[in-house]
Parts: C-alpha cells; sequence; structure tokens
C-alpha cells in the first residue's frame, strides 16, 4: 500500500518539518492552486522538504468546486 502525504495549504507545510514524518509516506501530492500562484515557493519545497520523493499534482481547481453547469457553455 502506498500512503501519500497532500500538501494543500501553507499551513499543512507543517507536517513535511516533523522529524521522522518522512518514513511515514511514500509520495507527496500537491494542490495545483499552489504551484499557479506561488511556483518558486513550491519547488523550493519540493525539492527541500520532501526527502526527493515523488509527487503528483491534484488538479483542483476553482472550476471544477462547482457545479458543471457553471462551467460549460449556456449558449
Amino acid at each position: 500500500m502506498r500512503h501519500f502525504l497532500r500538501y494543500g495549504t501553507n499551513a499543512e507545510q507543517k507536517h513535511f518539518h516533523t522529524d521522522g514524518l518522512e518514513t511515514l509516506y511514500d509520495a507527496v501530492v500537491i494542490n495545483a492552486n499552489m504551484i499557479a500562484f506561488s511556483p518558486d515557493t513550491i519547488a523550493n519545497f519540493i525539492v527541500k522538504k520532501t526527502v526527493s520523493k515523488p509527487f503528483f499534482i491534484d488538479p483542483i481547481t476553482h472550476a471544477f468546486q462547482h457545479n458543471q453547469s457553471f462551467i460549460c457553455d449556456a449558449g
């Protein structure tokens, strides 16, 4: 079984600073909005704080948080 640790907000960064925690997860999930609005910070975080773990980008976007009728062309 693989365990993923999600980085969704800056407040969750504290979980990656805890000594010994790196042995409890296999990969990191990064919120796409975080990358869109602070790419340099996230790149630095990935290099320095995730102990070279694999990661993937979770495409959580504002559009996916609403009913599909709000993002479709009504025309």
